[in-house]
């Protein structure tokens, strides 16, 4: 049966409830997401994307979520 309201975002359209987070699933409802990286164009939220796609430390490999670029 149709959904009267969808979203087009990623290159794809979506069922407003069906639209969320490429890793966990959790819905965006709304709120603000990130589009993958490097020919992944799928949705994440801020968390995921961060654990995915953030700089890591050298040492502990951790995620950064701000980091300054020096030579």
């Amino acid at each position: 049966e149709p959904v009267d309201k969808g979203i087009e975002a990623c290159g794809a359209t979506w069922h407003e409830a069906c639209f969320g987070c490429a890793s966990c699933g959790t819905p965006f409802n709304g709120e603000p997401f990130n589009v993958g990286k490097d020919g992944d164009r799928r949705p994440y939220c801020k968390k995921c994307y961060v654990i995915a796609f953030a700089p890591k430390c050298k040492v502990c490999n951790k995620p950064m979520q701000k980091y300054v670029l020096t030579d």
